[in-house]
């Protein structure tokens, strides 16, 4: 996460590899809650992970948006072909619905954010993923009375809106720096 250059880096950010291996495990957590068969038919559980209200209005995130979203980070890509070929990018956007949701509860809760993510360095995003991702989920949990799996899964994806928003420099920009990075992400075509 330590490619940031600055707040004007126009450079693309790549997410790390830690963050597309909590992408895949919060996947396996939610998963199995969100898509169950019934009647021999796949079916997607309505279940509501976020809602909140803003300057924007009332905003809401299903499970199943949020799945979609972190699903580009870890989804498995066959190739047919005898060629070989190079994987592409494993990129999200920030631009679709689920993306810009979790830019907006990011942007509203950021100083909770800030404190959590940045306890003691303000050099790095976090001490590490993991302990970036369990402090989060254990403040969703606390302050949004989320279970435990639905909280982790939440904490993963506002923690990959905040790294790919701020191109990974959270900790080491200014909250006015922030805003506009979050700003920024949510109209840039990624």
């Amino acid at each position: 996460m330590d490619n940031y250059k600055g707040p004007s880096n126009s450079q693309g950010y790549e997410i790390p590899r830690e963050l597309a291996k909590a992408a895949r495990e919060a996947d396996e957590l939610l998963r199995p809650m969100v898509q169950v068969i019934e009647g021999g038919y796949l079916v997607m559980k309505p279940i509501e992970v976020l809602k909140f209200h803003d300057a924007q209005g009332m905003a809401t995130l299903s499970a199943a948006e949020l799945l979609r979203f972190m699903e580009p980070l870890h989804l498995i890509i066959a190739m047919d072909s005898a060629e070989p070929t190079s994987q592409p990018k494993r990129d999200i956007s920030l631009t679709g619905k689920a993306g810009i949701i979790l830019l907006r509860f990011t942007k509203l809760s950021l100083t909770e954010l800030q404190k959590i993510i940045c306890k003691g360095t303000k050099t790095e995003l976090g001490t590490s993923t993991h302990v970036a991702i369990v402090g989060i989920a254990a403040w969703i949990v606390g302050h949004l009375g989320l279970a435990g799996n639905i909280a982790t899964a939440l904490a993963t994806g506002i923690f990959i809106t905040l790294a790919k928003a701020t191109k990974g420099g959270f900790c080491r920009m200014t909250p006015a720096e922030i805003e506009k990075a979050l700003a920024q992400a949510s109209e840039r075509r990624q």
